[in-house]
């Protein structure tokens, strides 16, 4: 979802389940493009298959450019690794 700063501190205040953030900023000469990346869940639900889900969907994202949606995809599969590797 689309949002401003206020709205991602308020949810990640408000989380009572696993959350994850990421976030991938770059700028060119004409615009910035910041990208903030939350999940989270229900208490007591895993965050792994809910960072499954969201890696499928932003391969599918054309919304951002593609140096952006790949920094994101790392950082998201490289949590879903971690996730994996404490079982």
């Amino acid at each position: 979802k689309r949002g401003e700063p206020d709205e991602f501190r308020e949810l990640a205040a408000k989380c009572e389940g696993e959350k994850f953030e990421a976030d991938t900023a770059a700028a060119s000469a004409n615009k910035t493009e910041n990208v903030k990346f939350f999940i989270c869940t229900d208490k007591g639900e895993s965050l792994l298959p809910a960072l499954e889900k969201a890696a499928a969907d932003l391969e599918k994202n054309d919304d951002m450019s593609a140096d952006r949606k790949a920094e994101l995809l790392t950082k998201i599969r490289a949590k879903i690794d971690e996730l994996r590797a404490r079982g």
